[in-house]
């Protein structure tokens, strides 16, 4: 099956809505980004967000491919009587373009797929007009948050062409990438396998993290402290010899947590080591969160 249409095509109408192998700006800041493909290859689509199985996934309906959104699994939520489900049934904008965040040691010469906001296509398209392209500079996204909504705006650097065909090799394929997102909602056996292969990283990171320091002398020896993510949203952070009172881990209520603004639950989601949803919505992160600490 084929996602979204090429960005320069997309006549921006129409409603509906991957997440896995797909970076998107999950936290107040500047990103500073390097677009690797012109902008006649990006890809316009929608996406859905399940609340359920905390995923972001495309959406089916596509005008190139004469699919309606009577045939999209997801649009069709929106006649159920859940309130989860009619949420999923929203759609977000998205555009995906293969670049590399120079401004980020750990992101340094990596390419990776990223979604950009719908909002931000007029602005795209604008530069990419007047520059006659969008390799010639990199370009700068900047994620507010203020009030419980999130808005983005772009900025450019100084300047500095690069030849984009050094990284023809290195491009991720657009459609195989959107593909194993739908394919993590909407089936069992892909989804019970890549929850296993996760399961399985952590628990090897987990295992690295506990391995004793080996130091100089080549001896080992116990870490001075230890540092662990709770199931609470907090870090216990135990020093030798006594644990710090306000390193004490950090109880949260329910109804706390739907008073939260947006950026209040993001903190708790990085506190506690889990993954955020790429959603704005304050009532799906604080259900999310609340689901993620009673399992």
């Amino acid at each position: 099956m084929k996602f979204g249409v090429k960005a320069d095509q997309d006549k921006d109408t129409g409603q509906g809505g991957g997440e896995q192998f797909i970076r998107y700006f999950g936290e107040d800041g500047a990103y500073t980004l390097r677009f690797l493909q012109p902008f006649n290859e990006w890809t316009a689509y929608w996406e859905h967000f399940s609340m359920k199985f905390r995923c972001s996934y495309p959406c089916l309906a596509n005008e190139e491919e004469g699919i309606s959104k009577d045939e999209c699994p997801g649009c069709q939520l929106a006649t159920s009587d859940d309130e989860g489900d009619q949420r999923e049934a929203r759609g977000n904008k998205k555009l995906l373009v293969n670049a590399i965040r120079t401004d980020d040691e750990r992101s340094a010469g990596y390419v990776d797929l990223w979604k950009i906001p719908g909002s931000l296509r007029e602005d795209i398209l604008f530069n990419n007009a007047r520059d006659k392209g969008l390799s010639k500079r990199e370009y700068i996204i900047i994620r507010r948050e203020k009030n419980g909504r999130t808005s983005y705006s772009l900025d450019k650097e100084d300047p500095m062409p690069i030849d984009l065909a050094m990284y023809a090799d290195k491009l991720r394929d657009h459609n195989e990438a959107l593909t194993k997102a739908w394919e993590y909602r909407w089936n069992p056996e892909v989804r019970e396998a890549e929850q296993k292969r996760r399961a399985q990283a952590k628990e090897a990171h987990e295992s690295a993290d506990k391995a004793p320091q080996v130091h100089d002398g080549g001896d080992t020896e116990p870490p001075p402290f230890e540092k662990k993510a709770t199931k609470k949203g907090g870090l216990s952070i135990v020093p030798e010899p006594e644990p710090e009172p306000e390193d004490e881990q950090i109880n949260v209520t329910v109804s706390s947590i739907r008073q939260m603004s947006p950026e209040q639950l993001r903190r708790l989601y990085a506190q506690g080591g889990f993954e955020a949803p790429d959603t704005d919505d304050q009532a799906e992160l604080a259900e999310k969160l609340i689901s993620v600490l009673s399992s």
